[in-house]
């Protein structure tokens, strides 16, 4: 069996692994179609965090009319990204998350005689989510809330040879999600989104929204996420009536993502009452003790005043809260209350002998710790292993890692039922 702490040992070691690799990087987009809206409410309670790179290339956009047309210049922009999400479950609800974005951006064209490139940290992320209401067949309906902040400023970029990093627009935006399963399994189904989106600085209110069909297997094994993602611009552009302001997102527009001197660049920046619609693909596999590694991508179908290339992606999951496939309840990972599990269930297959009895006097299913009210005192050692029982029923099994002189902390080390330890509990020394 193993044990909680070798289960946080290792992944420890990987998400050292992911921090450090992050370090390395130079602290990449911020353009919101490759930083999408997308339900950030999970099955984890505790701590998620979720290293990723993107890659996202365009030599045209669609104009006004929604037709494709090459970037002036016939340049291509390039923008590879490095982001670290991070999650945290505050109940099985309600979840706080963010991400850290680094950016690496270049201008290229057949010369080669206009290369121009950026590297910096990009449009962060805060923010929240919440499970207003779901039901045991996995329903679920869910609000959020988020701000995307830049952690940049673009006016030396004005003065220089090198790229923007992104709009430099603070957008705020809230709205919900449905999930409706998919038959009795429960570990498929579709999910609805919208919302509405404020930006400064005069860039018009939006709309985004998606519609996905996912499959995330409770015990391990493929994910699949399908469907499409975009944003309706409500066309509120403070630029788009007047002339002078026009003609400065413009000249900005050029010169930070297209080719200076140029009428138009690309619509990576400044696109003025940029709407688009986009087919999104991710497979991955999850191993059922925590981890998942993901690949996927992204290609525009439509648009107007917004850039038309490919993006792709590669992830990892590590959530810091997860026990092995075997520890897991039947009820799906999208549903209230599925975001705890246990450490393992197992019948009892022994009769157990007891010397010993005590009263749980506080406890915490996050960390799998458990109080009990007897100590050294009372004979109780670091070492020793007790039964945690609801009447005559025995619920799960601990073992004692600090003992004070009239109180003991116990590490959990399996469940025997789906049920959670709770004050009053009794707690049961096991003879050995």
């Amino acid at each position: 069996m193993e044990t909680q702490v070798s289960v946080w040992t290792r992944k420890g070691a990987m998400i050292l692994i992911s921090l450090g690799m992050i370090g390395i990087s130079r602290p990449v987009g911020a353009h919101p179609m490759l930083s999408y809206w997308q339900n950030r409410t999970g099955s984890h309670s505790g701590l998620l965090l979720e290293p990723r790179f993107g890659y996202f290339a365009t030599a045209n956009n669609y104009d006004s009319t929604g037709a494709q047309t090459p970037v002036s210049g016939a340049a291509t922009n390039t923008r590879m990204s490095l982001d670290l999400n991070g999650s945290y479950g505050v109940t099985d609800d309600f979840f706080i998350f963010g991400r850290l974005s680094a950016l690496s951006s270049r201008l290229s064209t057949f010369s080669g005689t206009t290369d121009r490139s950026s590297m910096g940290l990009s449009d962060q992320l805060a923010g929240f989510a919440y499970r207003l209401m779901s039901s045991d067949s996995g329903f679920a309906l869910n609000i959020q809330g988020e701000a995307t902040l830049p952690a940049y400023n673009n006016v030396s970029a004005k003065a220089g040879s090198s790229l923007y990093m992104g709009d430099g627009t603070i957008d705020v935006t809230g709205g919900a999600f449905i999930e409706v399963p998919f038959g009795s399994s429960r570990e498929t189904w579709f999910e609805i989104g919208g919302g509405y989106t404020v930006r400064n600085k005069g860039f018009s209110a939006a709309v985004p929204y998606s519609a996905l069909v996912k499959h995330d297997p409770e015990k391990g094994g493929i994910l699949i996420e399908a469907g499409l993602m975009g944003q309706f611009s409500l066309k509120t552009d403070i630029s788009t009536n007047d002339s002078a302001l026009q003609t400065r997102t413009n000249t900005d527009r050029a010169a930070g993502a297209g080719i200076s001197g140029a009428p138009d660049g690309s619509y990576l920046i400044n696109g003025l009452n940029a709407s688009w619609m986009m087919v999104e693909g991710k497979l991955g596999f999850e191993t059922g003790e925590g981890q998942s590694y993901y690949a996927g991508g992204s290609l525009p179908l439509s648009g107007t005043n917004a850039p038309s290339g490919i993006s792709l992606v590669l992830g990892a999951v590590f959530d810091f809260n997860s026990a092995p496939a075997a520890a897991r309840s039947d009820r799906p990972k999208n549903s209230r209350g599925a975001g705890k599990d246990r450490i393992l269930l197992t019948p009892r297959k022994e009769f157990q002998s007891y010397d010993l009895d005590a009263k749980v006097t506080s406890y915490n299913d996050t960390l799998f710790l458990v109080k009990i009210d007897k100590g050294k005192m009372d004979l109780v050692e670091k070492g020793q292993i007790f039964d945690i029982f609801l009447g005559e029923e025995a619920i799960a099994r601990a073992q004692v890692s600090h003992v004070k002189d009239d109180e003991a902390a116990l590490t959990v080390l399996e469940y025997y039922q789906d049920h959670w330890i709770e004050t009053g509990f009794t707690a049961r020394r096991v003879v050995r």
